[in-house]
């Protein structure tokens, strides 16, 4: 039994290594879905749209995974100014067939100097 879930676990993971991605995401306070509607970001956060190389879609394992399992990714920009990541939220609920909507926390907005409206370049990785 514990040998098929450590197997279970490994394809998740590389299931999940393929969804590792360099986009350029935009920045935004608020997104707004028909599935969520209008939703603001707290304070000093910004939501980011990360657009997909592939259609994510339910019935597609990464697209599956990525709706159910994945609520956490790891955000640096890219090239990296330093060795320096950033936890941040997937909303897997707005996310959609080409895109996956992240919430920036405070301290990445500031210390990476992110402002709604302006495209960058990031490195995401998926937990």
């Amino acid at each position: 039994m514990h040998n098929f879930l450590f197997r279970e676990e490994e394809a998740e993971q590389a299931l999940l290594a393929k969804l590792s991605l360099q986009v350029t995401v935009s920045l935004t306070p608020m997104l707004q879905t028909l599935t969520m509607g209008m939703k603001f970001a707290p304070a000093g956060e910004l939501y980011a749209k990360v657009p997909t190389p592939y259609a994510l879609t339910l019935d597609s394992d990464e697209g599956y995974l990525l709706s159910r399992s994945v609520s956490m990714a790891l955000l640096a920009p890219h090239p990296p100014a330093d060795k320096r990541v950033y936890e941040v939220q997937v909303e897997s609920k707005a996310s959609s067939e080409r895109c996956v909507w992240l919430l920036l926390p405070q301290r990445c907005c500031f210390e990476l100097g992110l402002q709604s409206g302006t495209p960058c370049k990031m490195e995401i990785q998926f937990q």
